[in-house]
C-alpha cells in the first residue's frame, strides 16, 4: 500500500497540465494474497500487486477516459493526453452534469495492519486446521484462505480530494464426502475475525449429515435458506432492481412503485456504506461521498441508489453509488444489508411442516430481470424438513423461480447476519424461511 500521500501525489501529477475544462483521476490499488489447497493439502501461495489510474476529462460537455497501471511520469502524462483526445473525438453528452463538488466523506475504520501483512506460513496454518479435520473425517478439503487491502484515492479540478483503504480476509471450504459435501466460510475486515476452527466444525457437520442423499419430487416447496443463499437472492435484487438506470429504462420491478409495498413487511433492505459491518467504503468511483440509502422499509419501496449520470437524469443528487469507469450497470448498491428478526435457527425450522432447507445455492443465473426470475440449484447441503426437524439429506435441486415473489412470502427471519462478498463491495444478510419456493428438478448428486 502507497499510502495517503503518496496516492494523492500521483493524482495531483496526474491532473497537472491538463488542458480540459474539468479534469479527475481515480487511483485504485490492491494487495491480494491467496492461498489454496485440495485433496487436503496446500499446493498454492501467489500474490498480486497492481495499482491503476483512471482519468478522465471533460472539454465543451465531451467526456473522454484513459487509464494505465504504468505509473512513472511520462505514462500518466500520456494518458492525460489520451483521455483528452478522446474527449475531443466525442459528441457533447446530454446526460453527464459534470464532476463532482467538493465534499467530506466519512471515515471508517476498516483498515488493520495484522490483515494487511499476514504471511503465507500463517495462512497455511489456517488451511491445515481445515485439511486436518476433513482428512481425520475421511473427507477431502478444498477451499481458500486470502487476506490483503485496497486503497482509492480521488481527486478532481473542483478541489475534490478523498482517500481511503481497508483490508480484507476470507476463508472458505467445500468438504467432498463420498456421497455429497459441504460448505462453510467466513469474511470480514481483520483475519481475527476468522474463526477458523468454527468453519471446520460447519463444514464437517454439514458434510456428515448431507450423505446419502435422496431423491424428492421437484415441486413447490416452504424452504429456509442459510445465510449462504440469502446472499444470492439479495444480490440478484440489488442488481437487477435497486439502481436508479433499471428504474428509469424500465427493467426494475421498483419502476413506478415508490411508496407501495414490493415484498413482504418483513424485509427492509437499506445500503451503507459507512457501517463497519459491511466492506466499507465511504465514496464512489466518481467522487462522492456515500449515503445511506433505503431501499425496502418493511416491504414498502422507499428509494434507489445514484450515480451522477442518472441522478441529473431525476433531477436529484448522487447517492455516491457509482460503479468503476467502464461499467455499464449504472449506479449498484454495494454495501447492502437485510435487516436480522427475532428467530434461531432452531425457531425457524420449527415453523415448517414439510420443506426444504438450502445451505447455498450455485450456477445461478438472471431468466426475466423485471420479476427477478432466476434459474440455478441447491449445493453443499440440501435437506428436507419434516414436521420442524431436519429428517433426511437430499440430492441438489433445480430452480426456476421468482425471488421478488419469494420475498413477498416470507414466514421468519434469522437473528444473526453472515456477511457475503458482493459484486465490488459485500452484502449482510440473515436466514430466510420463505412460504414458496419452486423446484423444477433433481440433480445426480
Amino acid at each position: 500500500m502507497r499510502g495517503s500521500d503518496a496516492v494523492m501525489h500521483i493524482l495531483e501529477r496526474a491532473m497537472r497540465g491538463s488542458s480540459a475544462d474539468e479534469t479527475e483521476a481515480l487511483y485504485l490499488g490492491n494487495d491480494t494474497h491467496l492461498t489454496r489447497f485440495a485433496n487436503n493439502y496446500v499446493h498454492q501461495n501467489v500474490s498480486e500487486t497492481n495499482a491503476r489510474l483512471v482519468v478522465r476529462t471533460v472539454v465543451d460537455g465531451r467526456v473522454g477516459t484513459a487509464s494505465t497501471n504504468d505509473l512513472a511520469p511520462e505514462s500518466v502524462k500520456r494518458t492525460l493526453q489520451t483521455a483528452t483526445n478522446a474527449a475531443l473525438a466525442q459528441e457533447p453528452s446530454s446526460t453527464f452534469p459534470g464532476l463532482a463538488p467538493s465534499a467530506a466523506a466519512s471515515e471508517p475504520d476498516v483498515y488493520d495492519e495484522a490483515t494487511a501483512n499476514l504471511s503465507a506460513a500463517e495462512r497455511a496454518e489456517a488451511a491445515g486446521v481445515l485439511c486436518e479435520r476433513a482428512n481425520t473425517a475421511g473427507f477431502s478439503a478444498a477451499g481458500t484462505y486470502a487476506n490483503g487491502a485496497v486503497e482509492m484515492g480521488y481527486a478532481n479540478s473542483n478541489d475534490q480530494r478523498l482517500f481511503y483503504k481497508r483490508t480484507e480476509a476470507e476463508v472458505s471450504t467445500v468438504y467432498q464426502g463420498p456421497t455429497a459435501s459441504g460448505y462453510a466460510d467466513r469474511r470480514g475486515t481483520r483475519t481475527a475475525d476468522l474463526d477458523v476452527e468454527s468453519v471446520a466444525q460447519e463444514a464437517l457437520d454439514r458434510t456428515q449429515s448431507a450423505q446419502n442423499p435422496q431423491d424428492i419430487e421437484p415441486g413447490t416447496y416452504e424452504v429456509l435458506l442459510d445465510p449462504y443463499a440469502v446472499h444470492d437472492v439479495a444480490n440478484f435484487m440489488a442488481t437487477l432492481g435497486f439502481g436508479a438506470r433499471a428504474v428509469q429504462e424500465g427493467r426494475s420491478f421498483m419502476a413506478g412503485r415508490m411508496g407501495e409495498p414490493v415484498m413482504s413487511p418483513e424485509i427492509t433492505f437499506w445500503d451503507d456504506g459507512s457501517d463497519p459491518a459491511g466492506y466499507a467504503a465511504p465514496f464512489d468511483y466518481e467522487g462522492t461521498p456515500k449515503r445511506r440509502v433505503e431501499l425496502v422499509t418493511n416491504g414498502v419501496a422507499q428509494g434507489v441508489v445514484y450515480d451522477r449520470s442518472t441522478a441529473h437524469n431525476d433531477h436529484t443528487e448522487s447517492t455516491g453509488h457509482a460503479v468503476p469507469p467502464g461499467g455499464t450497470s449504472g449506479p449498484l448498491p454495494l454495501n447492502l444489508f437485510l435487516a436480522p428478526g427475532q428467530k434461531s435457527h432452531n425457531e425457524l425450522l420449527a415453523g415448517i411442516e414439510r420443506g426444504v432447507l438450502v445451505t447455498r445455492f450455485w450456477y445461478t443465473r438472471t431468466v426475466h430481470p423485471l420479476s427477478v426470475l432466476i434459474t440455478g440449484m441447491t449445493r453443499d447441503g440440501t435437506y428436507l424438513i419434516e414436521d420442524g426437524r431436519v429428517t433426511k439429506p437430499v440430492r441438489n435441486l433445480r430452480f426456476t423461480t421468482s425471488y421478488l415473489e419469494a420475498l413477498n412470502d416470507v414466514r421468519g427471519v434469522g437473528r444473526d447476519t453472515f456477511l457475503g462478498a458482493g459484486r465490488l463491495g459485500g452484502t449482510r444478510v440473515p436466514a430466510l424461511h420463505l412460504g414458496s419456493f419452486n423446484f423444477t428438478g433433481v440433480t445426480e448428486f
